[in-house]
């Protein structure tokens, strides 16, 4: 985030004791928008992402309907990571 952005939004990981949860705001507007693609990617290293789907490899995925934002928590199994590194980010893409 920088000056202008509200910290409040920006996602956030904390770790359960079991599991990495990261949590993301999205709007309605970019969920709904057909060339918009969100997905949160995991790894054990900054290369080599995996993208977390709900029901592999333990991941859980849940979305909580709110206003002006939902909220998305995806935890990821700690059992994932690989040296006792395991990190998690966004990864928007939005087609022309």
């Amino acid at each position: 985030t920088d000056g202008g952005d509200d910290a409040g939004n920006a996602p956030t990981g904390t770790d359960d004791g079991t599991y990495l949860v990261y949590t993301y705001n999205r709007s309605d507007e970019s969920n709904d928008d057909a060339n918009t693609t969100i997905t949160v990617e995991y790894g054990s290293g900054l290369t080599g992402w995996t993208t977390a789907e709900h029901g592999t490899a333990g991941v859980i995925i849940t979305v909580t309907d709110s206003s002006p934002f939902d909220v998305v928590e995806v935890k990821i199994p700690k059992a994932l990571a690989v040296g006792a590194k395991l990190f998690a980010r966004l990864n928007v893409l939005i087609a022309p």
